[in-house]
């Protein structure tokens, strides 16, 4: 008969025990929630600290790492995510305001606690720069920086700083569309015996969001002056209106009209389409010489996923 053979894991506390992470999750606006995992509740949430006998140093370090940089002493995203910026300050015993703590620098302490937290409504993000972060970090949890703890120089713990971006990748698109400039038809380039005619384009262009797979979108058109299913142009001057129509490679749209594309496959790959609007000079019997005609003309693109 073959011996049972026993194995046995010795776990004992260590000074690592009161390790924890801070989470900065962007919520969609771009507030930011502050989550934190592990770590003693007693201190407050979301405050990362060690204790120690009364007259010990404790000391603190705010570091850089993963996606982290420090800026002006401030610990932010580098590169892409340079919008996210997260002051710190160190609290102690009798010091419950704080002192900022510098990125890249240590703070140290002898009240016998020594923790850290955000400065109060500080944590904050750049709403126009977060459009532009890529796909592959809004799945995931980054890594922006650690504080480590020392008591006498001696290594108790590492807490890790992290931002989580997943909470608004709901809010972010995957395609965008943009005209080449605007069009723009004066009466004097039309009378009831010439037509008029104007091209622009309409970029639709993949984002950092989007697959490298081809995505498939449809494209309409809304009017401030539509009405029966045409699109019209208002006179400055009286309240008369002129049709005009709107074109994409020779074939009409209408207002309830849906136009279907491809954007190719690749990264930020772009579908150009020339649109050419349209009025005939008939349609503009009985309007006064010198009007200006306009109306402002939306592209609606919608990805379909």
């Amino acid at each position: 008969m073959r011996p049972l053979l026993c194995g046995v894991v010795l776990l004992s506390y260590s000074a690592f025990s009161g390790a924890a992470d801070l989470v900065f999750r962007v919520q969609p606006g771009q507030t930011v929630q502050i989550i934190q995992e592990g770590g003693n509740a007693q201190w407050g949430s979301g405050v990362l600290a060690r204790r120690a006998e009364a007259g010990t140093r404790l000391m603190v370090r705010l570091q850089a790492a993963g996606k982290g940089e420090c800026r002006n002493g401030i610990l932010g995203g580098s590169s892409e995510l340079e919008a996210i910026k997260i002051p710190m300050v160190a609290v102690s015993t009798g010091d419950r305001r704080g002192k900022t703590l510098v990125c890249g620098d240590t703070l140290e302490s002898a009240s016998g606690f020594l923790g850290v937290k955000v400065r109060e409504h500080a944590a904050r993000v750049t709403p126009e720069q977060i459009p532009s972060v890529s796909s592959a970090l809004l799945n995931q949890r980054i890594l922006l920086g650690n504080l480590s703890f020392y008591s006498e120089d001696k290594l108790l713990g590492v807490d890790s700083l992290y931002v989580d971006l997943s909470s608004i990748l709901s809010d972010q698109p995957t395609l965008m569309a943009s005209f080449t400039r605007r069009t723009a038809l004066v009466l004097g380039d039309v009378g009831p015996f010439n037509d008029a005619s104007t091209e622009t384009q309409l970029t639709v262009a993949k984002t950092q969001r989007a697959t490298m797979e081809a995505l498939a979108y449809t494209l309409q058109f809304e009017s401030s002056h539509k009405h029966s299913d045409r699109f019209l142009l208002k006179s400055s001057l009286e309240d008369k209106y002129v049709p005009y129509q709107v074109a994409i490679a020779g074939r009409a749209i209408g207002p309830a009209d849906i136009y279907r594309g491809v954007i190719p496959s690749g990264l930020l790959a772009t579908d150009v389409l020339t649109i050419k609007v349209s009025v005939a000079g008939k349609d503009t019997h009985g309007i006064i010489a010198g009007s200006r005609l306009s109306d402002t003309l939306t592209a609606v693109v919608t990805p379909e996923l």
